[in-house]
């Protein structure tokens, strides 16, 4: 069975202004709408605060002291507060750091001394 080519012709009308938009209101709608994606849409500048590194160590302290941190970390929890053994032991860094000379010496004098270094198992 052939199938034969038949021609079909499509007509478009002309709109008149009495049925709505013109074809060339609507081209030139089109054509803004193009015009307004491809537009590339200016960046604000966002200033963030610079990150602070974070130093990684390990000390040995006495087991009392290191006790210690459990406790203040059991006392904030009382003041629902939750807080890292790191942020105790900078916590009071601050204290310390907020001290006279002269107290810090007397606070620092009144530590027991510890070996340096790993502990021997």
């Amino acid at each position: 069975m052939a199938v034969g080519k038949s021609k079909m012709t499509l007509q478009v009308k002309k709109r008149t202004s009495s049925e709505g938009l013109l074809d060339e209101e609507i081209e030139a709608f089109g054509n803004q709408a193009e015009t307004e994606v491809k537009k590339p849409v200016p960046k604000s500048k966002v200033i963030q605060a610079p990150v602070k590194k974070v130093v990684r160590d390990s000390f040995s302290m006495p087991e009392d002291d290191y006790s210690l941190i459990a406790v203040m970390r059991s006392r904030a929890l009382k003041n629902e507060l939750a807080v890292t053994k790191a942020e105790v032991i900078r916590a009071g860094l601050q204290v310390l750091n907020a001290l006279s000379d002269s107290e810090l010496s007397k606070a620092l004098r009144a530590l027991e001394k510890v070996k340096t270094g790993r502990p021997k198992v």
